[in-house]
């Protein structure tokens, strides 16, 4: 089953933004700015009058208000005869 990897970025300056990823990347540490989770359903709306904008597979459009979900099984995937699954912890 899949889940979105979702990171929410708190507003802050660049410099701070640039300091927390290096943290974040090189350390492995945790910052308080920069939010991480994984979710199966993500609503997203719009704040002051500023439409969200979304790139689906190189479409532009914006919305107001956004509803996503994982949809199970819904991807069907070619491969290869020499392709092997590998298990995928639950």
């Amino acid at each position: 089953m899949g889940l979105f990897d979702v990171v929410i970025v708190e507003e802050m300056s660049t410099s701070d933004i640039v300091a927390d990823a290096a943290s974040h990347r090189l350390l492995g540490q945790d910052t308080d700015h920069v939010h991480h989770m994984q979710v199966k359903r993500l609503e997203i709306d719009s704040l002051h009058d500023e439409p969200i904008e979304l790139s689906l597979d190189s479409e532009l459009s914006t919305h107001e208000h956004l509803a996503l979900q994982i949809r199970p099984q819904k991807l069907t995937v070619c491969a290869g005869p020499e392709y092997v699954p590998r298990s995928v912890p639950e």
